[in-house]
C-alpha cells in the first residue's frame, strides 16, 4: 500500500497558510509540507469546505503577489552598485514593466486590443457566394492551378466537366 500523507485539520491549515505565502502556487505549498498534489486535489473533491478554503488561500496569495508588484512599481527596489568587486553604493530602480501591467489590469484604456482584418480593412471571412467559391477553388479543372491575384479561369463548359478523367484513371 502506498505511503500517503494524511491531511489532518492542522496540515490543511498549514497548507492554506503556505498557499498564501507562495502566491497561490499549489506545487510550492505541497513541496514545502511534503504533501503530494494528488492528495490535495483528492481532498478538494471529498471535502468542499477544504476546497473553498484552498480557493480563498489562492486568492489571498495572488493578492500578495499583486501587492508586491505594486510596491516594486511605485517604490522601486534597491540595486547594489559595485566597483572593482566591492559594493560602493546602491540605487533605487523602478519597474516600468510592472507599472504597465498594473495599468493594463485595472484600466480598460491600457488593455491590449487586437483587430485583425483582411486587405483594405475588409473582414477576413467574407460571405461565401458562388463568385467567391469560383476564386477559392485552386484547380481550374484542366490540371492547372489558379493562384490568388491572377484572373480567374473561365469555367469549363458542362460537357467537358463530365469527360475529365479522375485522378488515378
Amino acid at each position: 500500500m502506498a505511503n500517503r500523507t494524511k491531511l489532518t485539520p492542522k496540515k490543511k491549515k498549514e497548507f492554506c497558510e503556505r498557499l498564501v505565502l507562495n502566491g497561490g502556487n499549489v506545487s510550492a505549498a505541497c513541496r514545502a509540507l511534503r504533501i503530494n498534489r494528488v492528495t490535495v486535489y483528492e481532498h478538494c473533491k471529498r471535502f468542499p469546505e477544504f476546497a473553498q478554503a484552498m480557493d480563498q488561500a489562492v486568492d489571498q496569495g495572488i493578492d500578495t503577489l499583486e501587492d508586491e508588484a505594486k510596491r516594486r512599481a511605485y517604490n522601486g527596489t534597491l540595486e547594489a552598485i559595485y566597483y572593482q568587486g566591492k559594493k560602493v553604493g546602491s540605487k533605487r530602480v523602478y519597474s516600468d514593466f510592472l507599472m504597465g501591467m498594473m495599468l493594463k489590469a485595472h484600466r480598460t484604456k491600457y488593455k491590449e486590443r487586437h483587430e485583425v482584418t483582411g486587405p483594405n480593412g475588409q473582414p477576413l471571412n467574407p460571405p461565401i457566394t458562388p463568385a467567391v467559391v469560383q476564386f477559392v477553388i485552386p484547380d481550374d479543372g484542366r490540371g492547372g492551378a489558379w493562384a490568388p491575384g491572377q484572373p480567374a479561369p473561365e469555367p469549363l463548359p458542362p460537357d467537358e466537366k463530365e469527360t475529365l478523367p479522375c485522378a488515378g484513371e
